[in-house]
């Protein structure tokens, strides 16, 4: 019964010591990581602290970007497509597929040895962007 009573009691008195206990001692606190600690990709890195304004207006430039870069990709699915098309007839024939491959194949390979490695492949990819870049700025 004595130990009935003491089960009762225990819980009430904890309740009632708890303000005093976290007042003493309060919750350890976690500072608060600051705007810099936003890893690239997180996708936080930029907007963090952004009121809705100011998210709107970083939605609205990237739309803007988007779109261009969507337009400057159809020029270039179309003026591909021409490159490829040697014969004019609005077709890429099976043919003219793989005479374009060959002639990318033989720009890779810049040794000239039958086979293309990563690093000519990277060359090759490197110079293509920067005679885009150089195109852009005319």
């Amino acid at each position: 019964m004595r130990t009935k009573k003491i089960f009762t009691i225990l819980p009430v008195l904890l309740c009632l010591n708890a303000p005093a206990f976290a007042a003493e001692n309060p919750p350890a606190q976690t500072p608060a990581a600051p705007p810099s600690a936003a890893k690239p990709g997180d996708g936080m890195g930029q907007m963090q602290g952004m009121d809705k304004e100011g998210m709107g207006q970083h939605m609205q430039g990237m739309h803007k970007g988007m779109k261009k870069m969507d337009g400057k990709m159809h020029e270039f699915r179309e003026h591909r497509f021409k490159e490829i098309d040697t014969n004019g007839d609005g077709k890429v024939s099976l043919e003219e597929m793989q005479a374009h491959a060959k002639s990318k194949f033989e720009k890779m390979d810049a040794n000239k040895d039958g086979g293309v490695t990563m690093e000519e492949m990277r060359e090759h990819h490197r110079a293509m962007r920067e005679k885009m870049h150089e195109d852009d700025g005319k």
